[in-house]
C-alpha cells in the first residue's frame, strides 16, 4: 500500500476524526470544567465517592453495550442495506439488558456491597442505562458520518458542565450532580434518535429472537472485552473505595481525571473512527490492511509521547493551577498515569485490528488476562505503595498487554513494532532526563522546548523524516476536508 493509497483512506477517516475529536474535546472541556468545580465544591471525601459511584455506573453502560455498538459499526460499513434490522436487533437487546442491569444494581445496593456512602449516588447515575439503551450515534459513526454525533458529545458536555456550574456550590449537592448527569445523557440521545429519523425515515421494527441471537454471539466476545477495558480504566478508583478513606479516593481521581479525558476520548474517538476504515481494508485487501496498521502504529508512537512529557515535566503546575493546593498528592499519580497512557494509545491501533479482522476472542482473552493483573498488582501495590503504587500497578499492566498484542497481531511482527517504537522513546527519555535535571516547572517553558527538543532529536536520528511529516500533515489536516461525503 503506497502512500496515495494510504492517503486516499485515510482523507475520510482524518475528515471524521478531526469531527469526532473536536465533538469530543469541545464536550469533555465543558465536562471536565464541571469536574474541576465538583472537585472543588465537594473536596475530597466527597468527591471521591461521587468517583466510586461514576465509575460503578459506567461499568453498568458498558455492560449494557456489551459490544452491539461496535459489532454494529462494523456490519453497517460491510452491509449498510441491513441497516433497519441491525438498529431494531441493537436497540431491542439493549432495552432488555437495561432493566435486567438496573435491577441487578438495585438488589447490590440492598445487599449492602458497595463503598459506605455511595449507594444513593450510584443509583442516580444508574438510570442514564435508560438512555443509554437507545442511543443511535453508531449508526452514524458506521456509516462514516459524524456530524451529528460530534453535535450531540457537544451538547452533553455543555449540559452537564453547564448545570454543575451554576447548580453545585456545596458538599452536600452530590446527588444533584448525579441528576445533572443523567439528564446531560438523555436528551442528546432524544436528539440523535430524531437525527436518524429524519435521514433515514420511520424505520419498521424488524426484530427477531432467532437473529438477535446470533448478534449477541458475534458481539459477546467485545462486549466482555470492553467491559473489562472498562474495569481496568476505572478498577484503581473502585479498589480504592474498599480498602483506603475516599479522601485517599479523591486524590487518586483527579490525578486520573485528565488521564481519562485523553483516553477515553482520544483513544476510544480514534478507535471508533479507525474500525469501519480498518474492516472495509481487511475484507478487500488483507495487504493494505496490514500497511495501514504498520503506518497508524508509526503515527500514534511519535504524536502520544509528547504528552507524556507535558504531564511529567509540567504535572505539579497542571493539577494545582486546574484542582487547587489541596489536591497536591494527586501528582505523583497523574505523573505516572501518564505513562499507561502512552502505552494504550500506542496498543489501541493493535487492540482495533483484531476486531476489524474478526479475532475478537483474542482481544477478549488479552483483556480478560489484563484485568486480573490489574487487580492483583493494585492489591499488592496498594499495600506497599499507597495510591502510587495503584498508578504504577496500571503501568505495569498495560505493559504487559501491550506486550501480549504485540506477539498475538499476527499482521505486524514484534520486531516491526519495536523497530517503530525505539526512536521516539529514546528521544522522549532524552527530554525527561534532561527537564529533570534542569528543574523546570513552568508549563510556559516545558511544553514548547520539551515538543520542539523531542521533535529535533527525532528529526537527527531520522526517527520523523521529511517525508513522514508530509505525510502525517496530509493525513492529520486533510486537503479539500469539506469535499469529504458525508
Amino acid at each position: 500500500m503506497g502512500v496515495g493509497a494510504f492517503l486516499s483512506h485515510s482523507k475520510r477517516m482524518a475528515f471524521n476524526f478531526a469531527l469526532l475529536f473536536s465533538g469530543n474535546v469541545l464536550g469533555q472541556l465543558f465536562i471536565l470544567a464541571g469536574m474541576v468545580h465538583l472537585a472543588r465544591s465537594l473536596g475530597p471525601a466527597t468527591f471521591g465517592l461521587w468517583n466510586v459511584a461514576q465509575a460503578l455506573m459506567l461499568y453498568l453502560l458498558r455492560a449494557n453495550e456489551m459490544g452491539l455498538e461496535v459489532t454494529g459499526i462494523r456490519a453497517i460499513a460491510r452491509n449498510p442495506e441491513r441497516l433497519p434490522w441491525l438498529i431494531s436487533a441493537v436497540v431491542g437487546l439493549r432495552i432488555g439488558l437495561a432493566v435486567i442491569l438496573f435491577a441487578a444494581m438495585f438488589l447490590v445496593v440492598l445487599a449492602g456491597l458497595l463503598p459506605s456512602g455511595s449507594q444513593s449516588l450510584v443509583m442516580i447515575l444508574s438510570l442514564t442505562v435508560f438512555p443509554t439503551a437507545v442511543i443511535l450515534e453508531w449508526v452514524f459513526e458506521g456509516q462514516q458520518s459524524v456530524v451529528v454525533v460530534s453535535g450531540a458529545r457537544i451538547l452533553k458536555g455543555v449540559l452537564f458542565g453547564g448545570s454543575v456550574l451554576l447548580l453545585i456550590k456545596t458538599s452536600s449537592q452530590a446527588n444533584l450532580a448525579a441528576y445533572c448527569y443523567v439528564g446531560s445523557v438523555a436528551l442528546p440521545t432524544v436528539l440523535v434518535a430524531f437525527a436518524v429519523v429524519r435521514r433515514h425515515g420511520r424505520l419498521a421494527w424488524q426484530f427477531r429472537w432467532s437473529e438477535g441471537k446470533e448478534l449477541s454471539r458475534e458481539a459477546f466476545p467485545i462486549g466482555i472485552a470492553t467491559i473489562l477495558s472498562q474495569y481496568s480504566l476505572f478498577a484503581g478508583t473502585v479498589i480504592l473505595g474498599y480498602l483506603s478513606p475516599s479522601e485517599q479516593v479523591g486524590y487518586y481521581s483527579v490525578g486520573q481525571r485528565l488521564i481519562v479525558f485523553v483516553w477515553a476520548y482520544g483513544i476510544v474517538t480514534s478507535n471508533r473512527v479507525v474500525l469501519p476504515q480498518l474492516s472495509v481494508l481487511f475484507r478487500n485487501s488483507q495487504d493494505e490492511f496490514r500497511s495501514f496498521v504498520k503506518k497508524f502504529l508509526r503515527l500514534l508512537a511519535i504524536v502520544s509521547l509528547p504528552l507524556a512529557i507535558a504531564a511529567i515535566g509540567g504535572g505539579e503546575r497542571i493539577i494545582t493551577i486546574l484542582f487547587g493546593a489541596q489536591y497536591r498528592s494527586s501528582i505523583e499519580v497523574f505523573k505516572i498515569l501518564s505513562i499507561a497512557l502512552v502505552i494504550g494509545m500506542v496498543r489501541s491501533i493493535l487492540e482495533i485490528g483484531l476486531i476489524a479482522s474478526n479475532r475478537q476472542s483474542l482481544f477478549m482473552k488479552g483483556m480478560t488476562m489484563l484485568a486480573i493483573l490489574y487487580t492483583v498488582l493494585t492489591y499488592v501495590f496498594f499495600e506497599q505503595w499507597g495510591i502510587t503504587g495503584v498508578a504504577w500497578a496500571a503501568v505495569v499492566a498495560e505493559g504487559v498487554y501491550c506486550l501480549y498484542l504485540t506477539l498475538v497481531f499476527s499482521y505486524v511482527s514484534p520486531l516491526e513494532v519495536l523497530t517503530t517504537l525505539w526512536k521516539p522513546a529514546a528521544a522522549a527519555a532524552v527530554v525527561l532526563s534532561a527537564l529533570f535535571a534542569s528543574g523546570l516547572q513552568s508549563l510556559l517553558v516545558v511544553l514548547p522546548a520539551g515538543i520542539g527538543i523531542y521533535t529535533g532529536i527525532l528529526v537527527l536520528i531520522r526517527g520523523l523524516t521529511r517525508n513522514d511529516m508530509v505525510l502525517f500533515g496530509r493525513v492529520l489536516v486533510p486537503e479539500k476536508a469539506g469535499r469529504v461525503r458525508q
